[in-house]
């Protein structure tokens, strides 16, 4: 049996902002000491300059994006001044996935307005992570 996540988002907006945002949820295995061993390609000269990491041990590894890769849009009736955003979302945790206690979600919101303005597309605007069973107070900018 699948085990679930439920994970709820809220975005405080203090001022109506025009550009169009979205939000982006990647779900990510923070623990280290996990056994994720395999290769690894180097293209630095860390670690001796090796081309190949024989058996590299992983941490912080993304699992899934539970959203569109750049954040699924927030409608722009929303962003209005003193509005808060809530999603929630239920997932099944990836079967990749040993330990779901070692599962941390990451939320930002993005300008993804891409209306030309250098910085502007794509460029986060808040970042919060947590993990499961976490409850945090609104952040304001």
């Amino acid at each position: 049996m699948a085990v679930q996540k439920k994970i709820s988002r809220r975005a405080f907006f203090a001022a109506t902002l025009l550009p169009a945002f979205s939000e982006a949820k990647p779900l990510i295995d923070f623990g280290q000491g996990l056994g994720l061993f395999s290769n690894q390609e180097n293209y630095t000269s860390y670690y001796g300059g090796a081309s190949v990491l024989t058996n590299f041990e992983h941490d912080h590894v993304l699992r899934a994006s539970l959203t569109d890769l750049l954040g699924d849009p927030i409608p722009q009736s929303s962003t209005t001044a003193d509005n808060i955003f809530t999603q929630t979302i239920t997932t099944n945790v990836p079967s990749n996935v040993s330990n779901s206690d070692n599962l941390s979600v990451v939320a930002f919101v993005v300008n993804a307005s891409g209306n030309g303005t250098p910085g502007s597309s794509n460029q986060a605007i808040n970042v919060r992570s947590a993990h499961f069973g976490d409850t945090q107070t609104l952040q304001e900018l």
